[in-house]
């Protein structure tokens, strides 16, 4: 009786014995986990706050990318950005995202949460905007006087050209008489006398809404003086508007062709600006015919611009 006994104390402590081993050689079951991860940046001199939160997003979806990458256990990332500026801590934004979401769509923005109050709590002020300064010997371009007719002239270097238009009854609208009886007037002339030169220049001459008498109008670009280039053709632009249709022409002036002409007709009963004149005739409308029709050319001087009508531009 006692054999059996310690028999059956020996089988169950062998047993007991084995049921330990098994315990200790079975692998611990795998468990999911979230992966935080804080990260903190530091404003860069003159970053606005705007600027610092998309710096916060890529190294969020960085961050994010590298937690499911480095761990397959890891389904789901929480990353924390912080900011600081001048000693002071706040958050920027809060990415959090599981595996499967960030799988079919990796976008830091769809799975953060912004702080904008942080903007206050950082003292950030963003960098105020610079205006656009204009280049060297540039300078804004002032309001052109319009109406019925309009002759603006624009070319690129510091010499003295000028603009004349010469209206049906033989009078002259230039730099020395700056307004004319039919209503005709130059508001803006540059670069007079090679004084104060610009590098964008621009002179216009203009009829006003209250009308301009029909007929045949000569618009000329002289060659008063270089301030500037020494020798050479001076490349201009002239837009001309009349009636209401516009035409861009270009050409150019040197010394040996000084001046370039541009006759023009306006109709009898013209249509103000933007409406279609009553009697079209031969008019031509602006992008039709031959808009870069080639500049006549013929000699005149400052004082008094001289006519030369040549092939009339009907508008």
């Amino acid at each position: 009786m006692q054999i059996r006994t310690w028999s059956l104390l020996v089988f169950l402590g062998l047993a007991g014995s084995f049921s330990a081993a098994e315990s200790a050689i079975a692998p611990l079951a795998a468990q999911a986990y979230t992966s935080r991860v804080n990260i903190t940046l530091e404003r860069q001199p003159n970053e606005s706050f705007q600027t610092l939160t998309r710096r916060a997003e890529t190294v969020a979806r960085a961050a994010a990318q590298r937690s499911f990458d480095n761990d397959i256990l890891v389904t789901q990332a929480a990353i924390v950005v912080t900011g600081e500026h001048i000693g002071l801590s706040a958050p920027i934004l809060t990415l959090e995202v599981s595996r499967e979401n960030w799988k079919n769509y990796p976008n830091a923005q769809r799975w953060s949460t912004y702080y904008p109050n942080s903007k206050a709590l950082l003292r950030i002020d963003d960098p105020t905007p610079v205006a656009a300064t204009p280049q060297a010997g540039e300078r804004p371009e002032p309001t052109l006087g319009t109406g019925v007719i309009q002759s603006t002239l624009r070319w690129s270097t510091r010499d003295d050209l000028d603009l004349a238009v010469t209206d049906p009854s033989g009078q002259t609208v230039f730099y020395q008489n700056k307004k004319v009886a039919s209503g005709g007037a130059l508001d803006v002339d540059s670069n007079a006398g090679c004084q104060n030169t610009i590098t964008n220049p621009v002179e216009n001459v203009f009829w006003p809404d209250t009308g301009a008498p029909p007929g045949n109008y000569v618009v000329k670009v002289n060659l008063y003086q270089r301030c500037a280039t020494r020798t050479g053709p001076i490349p201009f632009r002239l837009r001309l508007l009349v009636q209401g249709r516009t035409q861009e022409l270009t050409g150019n002036v040197d010394d040996t062709n000084k001046t370039a002409s541009f006759p023009l007709n306006l109709t009898a009963g013209g249509a103000a600006p933007g409406q279609t004149p009553a009697n079209p005739g031969n008019n031509t409308p602006s992008g039709t015919g031959n808009p870069r029709q080639r500049p006549t050319s013929g000699t005149t001087n400052r004082n008094s611009p001289t006519n030369t009508p040549q092939s009339q531009i009907s508008l």
